[in-house]
């Protein structure tokens, strides 16, 4: 149970990324042991170089985001270690990124050591967004961005563009939120915006204009990460889509 401030700025990348666990077209909710969890939402993993300058920009306006709640505080993104629970200098944050590495063995490790279902996460960053509204819809064609507003073209326009493989160009709204009973703070993404770019191979709300979302850049590119150094298996291997 967590309790959100108010939105802060958009976000928008300016890259493509594959997505996987696509739920662009209609909302779900995260199915853990086979019971739904939660109310249903849109949502997208994203798989992502970890040096993509996209996503080295947003790793900086959340890092200055948790800073800025951290009362001087020292962040980590992983469970503090005894010495720096000690220290008293160190708060434990969440971030709405992970390891591709980690979640490939953890897939790995539930069937009986097949790589094959986690391979395309190796040696990536997972980033995770998710939202009760749909995303604003829209496709690049003719070399124009087109904008799917009826529920119709939406309908349409989510069998044939938003499906898990595909090229999707993100915008996302960037959440700080105060971790209630016990859990860290941390940074979530909503999932405002998404452009089609291109197909790939199959995996198994509010309103936005998109086209006008995705202009130009937002922010500036940072190579800090308030991971602080840590290691893949160090950071939560819970992805909840």
């Amino acid at each position: 149970m967590t309790t959100e401030t108010k939105k802060q700025d958009d976000f928008n990348f300016q890259t493509a990324h594959r997505v996987s666990h696509a739920n662009i077209e209609t909302a779900k909710p995260f199915m853990k042991n086979g019971k739904p969890q939660g109310e249903p939402k849109f949502s997208g993993l994203f798989i992502i170089e970890p040096e993509n300058p996209d996503l080295v920009r947003l790793k900086a306006e959340v890092t200055a985001m948790l800073k800025a709640k951290a009362n001087g505080k020292t962040i980590r993104a992983r469970r503090l270690t005894e010495e720096e629970m000690n220290a008293g200098t160190f708060i434990e944050v969440t971030v709405p990124w992970k390891s591709g590495d980690k979640e490939a063995d953890r897939l790995k490790g539930k069937n009986n050591g097949d790589d094959s279902k986690g391979a395309i996460y190796r040696g990536q960053t997972l980033l995770k967004a998710s939202s009760k509204y749909q995303p604003a819809l829209s496709a690049i064609e003719g070399g124009k961005i087109v904008d799917f507003v009826t529920d119709e073209a939406k309908a349409v326009a989510g069998k044939k563009y938003f499906y898990s493989g595909a090229y999707i160009v993100p915008g996302f709204g960037l959440h700080w939120y105060k971790g209630d009973e016990g859990k860290p703070d941390g940074v979530s993404l909503y999932f405002n915006a998404a452009l089609f770019a291109k197909n790939g191979p199959r995996l198994g709300g509010r309103q936005h204009n998109a086209a006008e979302a995705f202009k130009g850049y937002i922010g500036t590119i940072s190579q800090e990460d308030p991971t602080g150094g840590a290691s893949a298996e160090d950071l939560d291997d819970e992805i909840p889509f």
